[in-house]
């Protein structure tokens, strides 16, 4: 068990909230493998259109990914997509002035 008190023995694949929530700037994305994998990052506005995507190769165990907020389209509510091999999961942030 690593310090963060995250299994990465027999690990699950987990999607974390951005860090800070509601964010001005950039704001950090983490997440959990349980081995090297391909990683997908979609960001979607209200509307479910894609405004921003990232590929990467995540490490296994705990991985962050920093999103600037010029990479979208203003302040507002939009909702971030992991998706890696059979395991995807969403969940929301917001952009502020």
């Amino acid at each position: 068990m690593n310090l963060s008190g995250v299994s990465i023995e027999g690990g699950d694949y987990s999607l974390n909230q951005n860090e800070p929530n509601p964010f001005l700037g950039s704001t950090t994305i983490s997440y959990s493998l349980p081995v090297a994998s391909e990683v997908t990052m979609s960001i979607m506005d209200v509307t479910g259109r894609v405004v921003y995507e990232n590929t990467v190769t995540g490490e296994r165990g705990m991985n962050t990914m920093t999103i600037d907020e010029k990479s979208l389209n203003g302040a507002g509510l939009y909702y971030y997509q992991m998706r890696s091999g059979d395991y995807t999961a969403t969940k929301k942030m917001i952009v502020i002035e």
